[in-house]
């Protein structure tokens, strides 16, 4: 290692030879040692053998530029998104830097496009719109991200709604990938989910395709379940010989609430009961649908003695309104069937307890 001034004493020969020798020393060593040269000059080479770092003194002699580590490997500085640490000559704004510690950041035009840290990737960070998308063979939108539209398009580029299929073929496929012959594996789910008021997440419904039966065969059904207040529960199945049966509250007896005015809504089950505590009407019910069928269990307090009238929608065979065994905790039936949304038909049975 050795340093010089680069000045050449005025002395004798052998000094003068001696003071030349250690300048070659100097100048074959870069400049080497453990502090910086006491004499200085623009675009001077000097190894810094404390930081193990070559560097080289700016132009205007007054710093040090690290160029590399003495080792061998490169080290740059960070830079900035408008100024990369690593540029083009002809394209100062364009290259990669670092934004902060553990990151890589990609920038074009001074806006960064990409940055890679320990936990993502992230492109487009900043929420710039600028586009994302990748060629297929022969598609050249098979993956894009339209950042303008918010949206994410499959051989489009140019997605209505947030995620667009365009193609000749455009299929989804959901695959479960065990091996199994369980009744109802296999099973496949989409999920639909919404947020509450106060931010909770609920499911309000799903459709599930899963296995049939038990046998090592090829047979499927599909589930369709919405939430009652609990869960999911399953609502209506459609099985392998394409079956459908009706699970849902429709299946259960639904109480009606007792008061002046009972008003049913068909869309609570197929079954209702109620106890009367006085005369009442059964209004016309709401959300009536051709075909619905099933009965209404008409049920006397403990006292009896109550009428029961009816809207003009129920009809009965002859026109006539049937009436109700009066004595106390007597039950009659009405079944129904619901022939239009404007006619209800039904048969009256009267006294079964």
């Amino acid at each position: 290692m050795a340093q010089h001034d680069y000045n050449i004493v005025n002395d004798s020969g052998a000094a003068v030879r001696a003071d030349i020798n250690s300048a070659l020393s100097a100048i074959a060593s870069t400049n080497s040692g453990s502090s910086a040269p006491g004499t200085t000059f623009a675009f001077q080479f000097w190894a810094d053998t404390n930081e193990s770092k070559l560097k080289l003194r700016n132009s205007a002699n007054n710093a040090w530029i690290t160029l590399r580590e003495l080792d061998g490997t490169l080290l740059v500085e960070d830079g900035a998104v408008g100024t990369p640490a690593i540029a083009f000559a002809d394209d100062l704004n364009t290259g990669i830097y670092s934004p902060g510690a553990d990151q890589l950041g990609i920038t074009t035009a001074g806006v960064e496009r990409v940055e890679f840290g320990t936990a993502e990737v992230v492109f487009n960070d900043g929420g710039a719109s600028y586009d994302f998308r990748v060629e297929g063979n022969t598609n050249t939108s098979l993956f894009m991200v339209d950042a303008s539209a918010d949206a994410v398009g499959i051989g489009t580029n140019a997605p209505g709604t947030l995620l667009e299929l365009d193609g000749s073929a455009p299929y989804i496929t959901l695959k479960n990938n065990t091996e199994e012959d369980t009744d109802g594996g296999r099973e496949s789910k989409l999920i639909f989910e919404g947020e509450q008021s106060g931010g909770e997440i609920s499911t309000l419904a799903e459709i599930q395709a899963s296995h049939d039966g038990t046998a090592d065969d090829t047979k499927g059904d599909l589930i369709f379940k919405t939430n009652n207040g609990t869960s999911a529960t399953e609502v209506m199945r459609i099985d392998s010989l394409g079956r459908t049966d009706v699970q849902s509250a429709k299946s259960d007896v639904v109480t009606l609430t007792d008061g002046a005015t009972i008003t049913p809504d068909m869309k609570d089950g197929n079954f209702f009961t109620v106890t009367l505590a006085g005369n009442r009407t059964l209004a016309n019910p709401s959300n009536l649908a051709a075909g619905q069928s099933g009965c209404f269990f008409i049920v006397q307090d403990g006292t009896g003695s109550r009428g029961l009238t009816y809207g003009s929608q129920y009809d009965f065979a002859g026109g006539s309104a049937p009436t109700l065994t009066t004595t106390a905790s007597a039950v009659d039936r009405i079944d129904y069937v619901v022939r239009t949304t404007g006619s209800i038909h039904c048969v009256f049975t009267a006294a079964y307890s």
